[in-house]
């Protein structure tokens, strides 16, 4: 419904059909049912790079750069994330970053016992030999 909003005259010619943004949507629901589309293969299928460039850029605040295929890959994986909800009322959520200290606690209040934890790491340097015209690499294993 969103990217009906603001591009109704453009869905009207590609559909050959007048009426309300609701007639619309439930058009290209039944485009997508007859053609057995995905909601991405419509989009990169029937629908001009710039619409979807200018949708991903000001709707979904998401880079509008890219070819018609992956603007419309960054358009439908936004639509199927449980977040996506684009009332008039309602601003998506925002995205912080992370700061080094919360980065520090989030590791502190991780699982000690992660699988991923190295145990032993490689310490060592990498030497040039002249006469060999090659590299080699001396070191040890250090406990983690």
């Amino acid at each position: 419904e969103s990217l009906v909003d603001g591009n109704a005259s453009y869905i009207s010619k590609i559909l050959s059909a007048n009426g309300d943004e609701e007639l619309l949507v439930a058009k290209l629901e039944d485009c997508m049912k007859l053609n057995n589309l995905s909601a991405e293969m419509l989009l990169a299928r029937f629908f001009d790079e710039s619409v979807l460039s200018n949708y991903s850029a000001n709707v979904l605040k998401k880079s509008g750069k890219g070819s018609t295929a992956t603007l419309a890959a960054r358009i439908a994986k936004e639509w199927s994330k449980p977040t996506f909800a684009l009332s008039k009322m309602e601003e998506p959520p925002s995205k912080k970053r992370r700061t080094d200290d919360q980065d520090v606690e989030a590791a502190d209040e991780s699982n000690d016992d992660d699988w991923r934890k190295p145990l032993f790491y490689w310490k060592g340097k990498l030497k040039w030999s002249k006469e060999k015209e090659n590299f080699t690499w001396g070191g040890s294993w250090h406990s983690a």
